[in-house]
């Protein structure tokens, strides 16, 4: 994934337009979002990386990887099982996603989703 200036681009488990988690790039700098609000943010120091996102049984994390390989897990896990079905007014699941956000674009490359087994 590549964020342009401006432009902040990541993955994306989103409930509604204000619920939702993520972790995003933007400026060398990963933002990890909960219940659409920032929750913390770390400095990596490249303008492109890799990122994957696990949700399983209904705990999320999330991995960055500056070469596509080696991966490091950010030390943040976010328990989602109250974010499903009827929470927050609506009958809405949790969908995973990409997004970009801000005045330019961003270029996504080897999208996969795998379902856990």
């Amino acid at each position: 994934m590549c964020p342009e200036a401006e432009c902040e681009a990541g993955l994306i488990l989103q409930y509604n337009s204000r619920i939702y988690n993520g972790v995003g790039l933007k400026n060398g700098i990963l933002t990890i979002y909960r219940l659409g609000c920032v929750l913390a943010v770390k400095e990596i120091g490249a303008e492109e990386c890799w990122l994957k996102m696990r949700n399983d049984e209904q705990y999320l994390c999330f991995f960055y990887s500056l070469d596509g390989m080696h991966y490091k897990k950010l030390n943040y896990v976010i328990n989602t099982e109250s974010q499903n079905t009827h929470a927050y007014n609506g009958f809405l699941s949790l969908r995973p996603g990409l997004f970009a956000a801000g005045k330019n674009f961003a270029l996504f490359q080897n999208f996969v989703y795998r379902g856990l087994k």
